[in-house]
């Protein structure tokens, strides 16, 4: 009968303790966002989302789209413990897939690869978050090693129906490979290079057209840190030769149009009302400069998307809010700038999620 007691009293206490937190919850006002437009207009252009995460005992989840909707979507700490998925909707079997120890994944705009290379064969998937399609093949591949272990594979780039995937041993850098799966035929077959990669630096492939590749080369500094700038050489299948012009320091390239463009961006550290990138045509081998002007403060600038006609889609923090940005990156034009702002001015608010779909 004691022990019944106890176990009343300890349940009354829990009651109560929960109770208190949901009618203290309850009086947390929730955000109030909505999206105005700055500059020009969404209509005939892709459809984005960004999800934006308030932080805080009434956690939420909030979708935005670039049709002004807002659906907000409870993240508190009891759905937290409960299991409650943010993640993005995908098949339960590629996600049981990209979980695995051996995989390794990769993103390239709406595309997400995942890789596996075990039991002499190379298990290629891609999700599709656009389409919410899923494309398997599995190759012959025989080797002795296995990713998640001793390689590391990752997406170079996709064009039509081939996909570039560069192999790295990662205790052995020269070992460092490209390799090329040819998703119609089944086939895969590794693409010779010139040189071998040197054994003191790190080579990483950026961008393969017709029969040339580019890819760059650094050092390690003392600290194990890797340097700021990276060497960039083209290998024609016959020779190579150094491109200086792709020598640029924090600028890292993506890209474009089967690899014919080369698109590099530059942030700076704090508010910019500009933004500027690099364009490299692999036909011409010239490098050109490029800016925009934003009308809204971009402030550290992490999401971006790219579609295929080269526009580019971006959202930021801005002052007292968020912005979204669509860019065309080939007429150096703004075609839309929208804003993003709190009417209730919750603290702790952060980009989760930003797709174009």
């Amino acid at each position: 009968m004691k022990r019944y007691r106890q176990l009343l009293v300890i349940g009354l206490i829990s009651l109560v303790t929960v109770g208190s937190y949901i009618g203290y919850t309850w009086t947390i006002k929730d955000a109030a966002f909505s999206i105005q437009t700055v500059s020009g207009q969404t209509t005939n252009k892709e459809s984005f989302t960004v999800d934006l995460h308030t932080e805080g005992k009434r956690s939420q989840i909030y979708e935005i789209t670039n049709k002004g909707s807002v659906d907000g979507q409870s993240n508190s700490y009891f759905n937290q413990f409960f299991g409650t998925n943010n993640l993005p909707e995908i098949p339960d079997r590629y996600y049981e897939f990209i979980t695995q120890q051996e995989t390794n994944t990769s993103e390239n705009q709406t595309l997400n690869y995942a890789i596996q290379i075990k039991n002499n064969h190379l298990k290629f998937k891609m999700f599709n978050y656009q389409t919410k399609e899923l494309f398997e093949k599995t190759f012959d591949y025989p080797s002795k090693l296995e990713t998640g272990v001793e390689l590391q594979a990752n997406v170079v780039d996709k064009q039509v129906m081939k996909v570039y995937v560069q192999l790295d041993h990662i205790d052995q850098p020269k070992d460092t490979k490209l390799v090329v799966l040819d998703l119609a035929s089944g086939t895969m077959q590794d693409i010779v290079l010139q040189k071998p990669a040197p054994a003191d630096r790190v080579r990483q492939f950026v961008a393969i057209h017709q029969n040339e590749v580019v890819y760059s080369e650094s050092t390690f500094e003392s600290d194990g840190s890797e340097e700021p700038e990276a060497f960039h050489f083209l290998d024609d299948g016959k020779s190579v030769r150094p491109i200086k012009a792709l020598n640029q320091r924090n600028v890292s390239y993506t890209t474009h149009e089967n690899g014919r463009y080369l698109v590099g961006f530059r942030f700076p550290e704090g508010d910019t009302k500009r933004l500027e990138w690099s364009t490299f045509d692999m036909k011409t081998k010239q490098r050109s400069e490029h800016s925009v002007t934003s009308p809204l403060v971009l402030r550290n600038v992490e999401w971006m998307n790219m579609t295929n006609d080269m526009k580019l889609y971006l959202t930021s923090e801005t002052k007292g809010g968020f912005q979204v940005s669509i860019v065309d990156l080939k007429q150096d034009r703004l075609l839309y700038q929208g804003k993003i702002e709190d009417a209730n001015h919750q603290k702790k608010t952060s980009i989760s999620n930003f797709v174009v779909q």
